[in-house]
């Protein structure tokens, strides 16, 4: 009975470091990369990250992670976050609206935008912008990797305009 005692006190004190270092982490996209006025009171991308953790669904994506990259973007208009979020484990994708998580959302992203920040290419992420962004009304996106060293977090954000190359993008969507 004390050895099922120990091991479940075990299990529950490194399920809540795993929690706290996720926290951390997601707290420190969330300051590092926010777009929003200081001021906003409502949801933020890390109260929607901690909801999807907590739900387990991150679990086997970010076991043992060297980088974790993401793209968010929020649409002012219906009030949807929408995240794409992936490792060398596998990916992730999921729009929250109104206090509804969806998983497995697909095309969130373009297979070019997911290619881009896969490679940190920020001068492509630049040029694409310059001449792909063309949506009424703009439409941005927030991309994000995270290198984890050791206990560190080392976080890049880049913000830009969505953009959708018709001849290139469209079978993506099909």
């Amino acid at each position: 009975m004390r050895v099922l005692s120990v091991v479940l006190f075990l299990t529950l004190q490194l399920s809540a470091c795993k929690t706290d270092s996720f926290s951390v982490m997601s707290r420190k996209m969330e300051v590092t990369c926010s777009t929003k006025n200081s001021s906003w009171k409502g949801t933020t991308f890390h109260d929607v990250r901690m909801q999807v953790f907590k739900s387990g669904r991150l679990n086997s994506l970010i076991r043992n992670i060297d980088t974790l990259h993401t793209l968010q973007s929020y649409d002012i208009q219906s009030g949807t976050y929408s995240v794409m979020m992936w490792t060398s484990q596998g990916s992730l994708s999921y729009t929250y609206n109104r206090g509804i998580l969806s998983y497995n959302v697909p095309n969130l992203f373009t297979k070019k935008t997911v290619e881009l920040i896969q490679n940190w290419d920020t001068a492509g992420i630049r040029e694409e912008e310059s001449i792909n962004a063309n949506e009424i009304p703009e439409e941005h996106i927030t991309g994000i990797e995270v290198i984890r060293k050791g206990n560190r977090n080392q976080v890049r954000c880049i913000s830009f305009k969505r953009f959708f190359n018709l001849q290139r993008d469209l079978y993506h969507y099909q």
